[in-house]
C-alpha cells in the first residue's frame, strides 16, 4: 500500500491497516512550509501533516510487516544540473529541493523527528538523520541501492525522487517510443482505476470499480498493453509525463528513446541520465 499519508490522522485509517498488515510505503511531498498547502492545495500546515505519520511509525514499531517513509527531493549534483539545464531537459520536480543536499539542509528539523523517536538500538545509525555528511553516504545512492536508515527493525527512512503528477499539463509530450513500466494502480475517491500514481484526475479512467470488477476491468483494457509496449499508441498524458519542458528536451529525449537499451542502460549514459 502506498499512501501520502495524510489520512493516517484518522484513529479507523490507522486501525484498518495494523488489522491489514499490508506492506506500507509512506511518500511524504512537498516538505516546504513555504509551498506546502499552494502545491498540495490542502489547507494543512506542513507539522498536521507530518505528525501523524510519525505517530503512524511509532504505533507500527516492531509489527510483523514493513513500513518504508519515502522523502521527496531530486538528485542532482552541479554538474548535472546545469548539463540538463543546457539539454532543455528536467532537473526534477520544482516543488521539492534540487538535490539532497538542499533536502538535507531545508528538511533537517523534519528528519530530527525521526531520529527523535528511534529505538535505542538504531539510534547511533539513525544520527545519520542529523548529519549532512553521514546522510549523504547513505542517500546520495539510486533509490534501489540505497540502505536508508532504520528507526526500528519494521520501519526505515529512505530518499526518493519525486515527481508532482500535475506537471503532465504542463510538459511537451514524446512521441511512443517509450515503454512504462509502472507497477502502481491507483482508485480516485471518486471510484475511477488509474494506471499510475501520478494520475490527479479521469483522464488516465481506466473503469470504475463501482461498475466493474477490477480484474475485468485490468483484463478488457487495451491502455496497459500499449502503455507497456514500445512503440503503441499513448495516451497524451503519458506522453507528456515522459516529455520535457522544452522542446529541445523532447528532441533530446526521443533521441535517448531511440538507442538501443543496452546503451540507454550503459554506465556512461546513466552517468547523465540519472535522476533516480
Amino acid at each position: 500500500m502506498t499512501t501520502n499519508g495524510i489520512l493516517l490522522n484518522k484513529e479507523k485509517n490507522v486501525n484498518n491497516i495494523l488489522n491489514l498488515k499490508p506492506e506500507v510505503v509512506i511518500s511524504l511531498q512537498v516538505l516546504d512550509t513555504s509551498t506546502h498547502k499552494e502545491a498540495r492545495g490542502l489547507n494543512l500546515d506542513l507539522d498536521r501533516y507530518v505528525k501523524p505519520i510519525i505517530d503512524f511509525c511509532i504505533k507500527a514499531k516492531n509489527n510483523d510487516f514493513n513500513v518504508q517513509v519515502d522523502i521527496g527531493c531530486n538528485y542532482n549534483s552541479r554538474f548535472s544540473y546545469y548539463f540538463k539545464k543546457m539539454l532543455g531537459v528536467s532537473t526534477g520536480d520544482p516543488s521539492v529541493p534540487r538535490d539532497v543536499k538542499t533536502t538535507i539542509s531545508r528538511l533537517r528539523e523534519i528528519l530530527k523527528m525521526f531520529y527523535d523517536v528511534a529505538d535505542d538500538e538504531y539510534k547511533e545509525k539513525s544520527k545519520a538523520l542529523i548529519d549532512i555528511k553521514e546522510i549523504k553516504k547513505i542517500f546520495d545512492k539510486d533509490y534501489g541501492s540505497q540502505e536508508g536508515v532504520s528507526i526500528y527493525k519494521n520501519v526505515k527512512v529512505k530518499m526518493r525522487c519525486f515527481w508532482y503528477g500535475r506537471k503532465q499539463k504542463e510538459y511537451k509530450p514524446i512521441n511512443n517510443n517509450f515503454i512504462c513500466n509502472t507497477n502502481n494502480l491507483g482508485i480516485l475517491a471518486d471510484g475511477h482505476i488509474v494506471p499510475c500514481c501520478l494520475a490527479y484526475n479521469q483522464d488516465l479512467s481506466l473503469g470504475k470499480v463501482s461498475d466493474s470488477s477490477l480484474k475485468s476491468i485490468l483484463e478488457n483494457n487495451k491502455f496497459l498493453y500499449n502503455l507497456r509496449k514500445k512503440g503503441g499508441e499513448k495516451h497524451i498524458n503519458c506522453k507528456k509525463c515522459f516529455g520535457e519542458p522544452t522542446h529541445r528536451g523532447v528532441f533530446v529525449k526521443n533521441l535517448y528513446y531511440a538507442l538501443p537499451e543496452t546503451i540507454r542502460y550503459s554506465k556512461f549514459v546513466r552517468f547523465f541520465t540519472r535522476m533516480y
